[in-house]
């Protein structure tokens, strides 16, 4: 009888040990999760959670919010140029899908390749005041053979009729002698404004002042707006680009053109004292973008990136 209670007692005692290291172990485990989600006064960090939900939300650039037009170039086949804001899908005439700067690119063979862009873009894209044009492009010169290679166009589309252009181009001919010839070692950017219905000379006009390289993927920009108008090639500001026409505190943008008939990638004309026909360009075209806010050196440094 004896020794049943002792081993009772020995029992509970065991028992209890037990069950004191069980909760032990339990308010430990409590403890240390209160000291990753708790501040040092004891309370819960939710004001911290949620700046560290901010902050990842900041990081998301606020400049997709003016993006109005995106051609991203990423298709693999077929005879349209997708604009991912859904609004300005572009015919492909001619063209090949290849890899590009990023995923695909469309590239152009220099002899009838381009992008026609819908009524509604010329209207729509057409009147912005201010904005901001940006793409990739990795170009092989056809300047031997013709004055300019045309980027992007937007103007008239009959060269009886007056100049009325908009053009980011590749090259110019030797103009001062005003003969046509064509000059090879010029290799500027130029972005050029033409309003012949109104005005003898380009009203507008300047180049990256340094010849672009050819065979090589470059970023350029171009951004209009209260401040004026500028150029970035890679993501870095043109300090040193060259106003032929105009000057950089001119807020010129697409709405100022008169005559808009037509709308084009790789394929245009400027002023026809420099290029008379319409021609080709020759290279890749990636990431088209456009937006209807001049965007700060620090957006344009995401696209870049």
């Amino acid at each position: 009888m004896k020794k049943n209670i002792i081993l009772l007692i020995l029992g509970i005692v065991i028992f209890s040990l037990l069950l004191s290291g069980c909760t032990d172990t339990q308010t430990k485990k409590k403890d240390d999760n209160d000291e990753i989600n708790n501040d040092g006064n004891g309370e819960v960090n939710e004001e911290e959670n949620e700046s560290d939900d901010e902050e990842e939300n900041d990081d998301e650039p606020a400049i997709e919010s003016n993006l109005i037009a995106h051609w991203k170039f990423d298709e693999d086949s077929g005879a349209v140029a997708s604009d991912f804001t859904g609004s300005y899908d572009g015919t492909v005439i001619g063209g090949t899908w290849s890899e590009g700067k990023i995923d695909n690119a469309l590239y152009f063979d220099g002899v009838d390749d381009y992008i026609q862009l819908p009524q509604n873009a010329i209207d729509d894209i057409g009147a912005l005041t201010q904005g901001t044009i940006a793409f990739w492009y990795k170009y092989s010169s056809l300047l031997d053979a013709q004055t300019i290679m045309p980027l992007v166009y937007i103007g008239n589309e009959d060269i009886a009729d007056q100049d009325s252009i908009f053009i980011i181009e590749i090259g110019h001919s030797e103009t001062e002698a005003e003969t046509l010839t064509t000059d090879p070692n010029n290799k500027n950017l130029y972005v050029t404004w033409t309003d012949l219905t109104t005005i003898v000379d380009p009203v507008l006009c300047y180049d990256t002042n340094e010849n672009q390289q050819e065979d090589t993927w470059i970023h350029f920009t171009l951004v209009v707006g209260p401040d004026g108008n500028t150029g970035y090639i890679n993501g870095v500001e043109l300090d040193n680009r060259r106003y032929n026409f105009g000057t950089s505190a001119d807020q010129m943008f697409l709405s100022e053109i008169p005559v808009k008939e037509l709308f084009t990638i790789g394929y245009g004309k400027t002023h026809h004292q420099i290029s008379p026909t319409f021609v080709y360009y020759k290279g890749y075209i990636d990431d088209l973008r456009i937006y209807n806010e001049p965007l700060s050196s620090d957006e344009i440094q995401v696209l870049v990136e």
